[in-house]
């Protein structure tokens, strides 16, 4: 039971990515400003 739910829970998120698509891209570009400003 527990393998269904976690492939449930990993397919869950793969449907959402499109439209978290501006939100990924704004964390990337902060995780990259947090890089810059440590060098």
């Amino acid at each position: 039971m527990n393998g269904k739910t976690k492939s449930q829970k990993l397919a869950s998120p793969g449907e959402v990515r499109p439209l978290n698509a501006r939100d990924l891209s704004k964390k990337e570009a902060s995780l990259r400003l947090a890089i810059i400003n440590r060098n």
